[in-house]
């Protein structure tokens, strides 16, 4: 998944979903295109990660474990 069509890896990629990572319709439709996600912690949209881990879909890093760091990250981002 990537912000913009023009990124360097887009000439080598068969597929892109292009959008931003906290989208969380975009992290499930790559969820239907891999079979493992993994992600920057920052970047990524909690409650989507959560709903694919707790539907048995593969995540690394659990975001189970790192739910401190996107909490964290939150009240930065609203402070």
């Amino acid at each position: 998944m990537i912000r913009a069509s023009d990124c360097p890896a887009a000439s080598l990629a068969d597929k892109l979903i292009i959008g931003d990572f906290s989208d969380e319709q975009k992290i499930y439709d790559l969820s239907k295109e891999v079979d493992i996600i993994t992600y920057e912690i920052e970047l990524a949209n909690a409650t989507a990660l959560s709903n694919l881990e707790e539907s048995g879909f593969q995540v690394h890093p659990s975001p189970k474990k790192h739910s401190l760091s996107f909490k964290t990250n939150t009240v930065k981002k609203n402070f």
